[in-house]
């Protein structure tokens, strides 16, 4: 595993933008925040099936972040989910099915219990929260490094981050270990990094 200086700098920079958003998303009310989280749910359901992926890695989404149970409820049962638990500090993606019990972790997010741990393989896809993104596909999350570190271990999984298209800004401060992603999902549709 790589170590890095953390630069305090671009932290407070990060730490900063993050609040505002943050802050931002939680005052969509919730009539849009409802219709934008449909609106990325049609997005992914037709880039899914268009990309013929079956393992799908979403998340449970927390602090105002898009909803994806639209996304889950439209699922036929030829596709499968998995969400995160973290262990020991890293990302490790257990099969979820509708009426699985959820724990929330330490962290304030739901995970779920340990079962069928994901084989990644060229029909996953991992849905990626984010607080927001660049138009270079740098992601701004929530500071744990969790999914860099995922991302960077699986280089080859093609990787969408999921955010409402107000959170998006111009340029995102970079660290060494940041990964950037392949595409963005917003309520005006999905985008591929160039």
């Amino acid at each position: 595993m790589r170590k890095y200086k953390i630069s305090t700098i671009t932290n407070s920079l990060k730490n900063k933008r993050r609040k505002e958003i943050i802050i931002n998303r939680k005052n969509i009310p919730r009539s849009t925040h409802i219709l934008w989280s449909q609106k990325i749910c049609e997005h992914l359901s037709k880039w899914v099936f268009e990309h013929d992926f079956k393992d799908i890695l979403i998340y449970h989404a927390f602090k105002s972040e898009p909803c994806l149970s639209f996304f889950c409820r439209g699922l036929s049962p030829l596709y499968k989910t998995y969400l995160p638990k973290i262990i020991c500090k890293d990302l490790h993606f257990y099969l979820w099915q509708k009426g699985d019990v959820l724990t929330r972790s330490l962290y304030g997010t739901y995970e779920p219990e340990i079962k069928k741990e994901l084989k990644i393989s060229d029909k996953t896809v991992l849905f990626v929260p984010c607080v927001s993104i660049d138009d270079f596909g740098n992601r701004l999350g929530y500071g744990g490094g969790f999914y860099d570190k995922f991302i960077e271990n699986n280089p080859a999984l093609p990787t969408v981050a999921i955010l409402f298209n107000q959170d998006r800004i111009d340029n995102i401060p970079v660290d060494p270990w940041d990964q950037k992603v392949n595409f963005f999902c917003t309520e005006t549709g999905i985008t591929t990094i160039e």
